[in-house]
């Protein structure tokens, strides 16, 4: 599985590999920073680039690059909320590594639209509700996590 990392902006590349390694390790799957997104698609739009990252395809294989959304902080900026929200109606899984444990989120609630960088919640599934995802069923964890995430063009 790989996972498209929405991880906080203003950090340094090497700051960023260095973190998507140990992610990838904790979680055992592979991880790419959203920065590496952006920096190949975002065209000026905010809201274009991040509501278009679930349905991103590789151009050869025509496979989805990302089959979930990771998440490091549960309090959101307004474009990894929209990431989220985006993840969530296209029906990947969005979990939450809270440094011990994958946690699954079932939606984004707003605490302040004024506030881009820390105006929303990622809110973990209920219970209930994760009965009900196929999702939410255990995590396999990859033979070799590192396997192509790493190569020299990764930014």
């Amino acid at each position: 599985m790989t996972y498209i990392w929405t991880h906080p902006s203003g950090k340094q590349k090497a700051e960023l590999v260095a973190e998507a390694r140990k992610l990838a390790l904790d979680i055992g799957d592979k991880v790419v920073p959203s920065l590496k997104d952006y920096s190949a698609y975002f065209k000026g739009d905010w809201n274009a680039w991040a509501t278009s990252i679930p349905r991103r395809q590789n151009t050869t294989t025509g496979k989805p690059l990302y089959q979930g959304v990771l998440l490091t902080q549960q309090v959101l900026g307004k474009a990894t909320a929209q990431i989220v929200n985006a993840g969530l109606l296209a029906g990947l899984p969005v979990r939450w590594w809270d440094g011990k444990v994958l946690i699954e989120i079932g939606s984004v609630r707003t605490t302040d639209p004024n506030n881009w960088q820390a105006g929303w919640e990622a809110m973990p599934k209920t219970p209930e509700s994760a009965e009900d995802d196929e999702s939410a069923a255990d995590f396999k964890l990859n033979d070799d996590p590192f396997a192509d995430l790493f190569e020299p063009d990764l930014f």
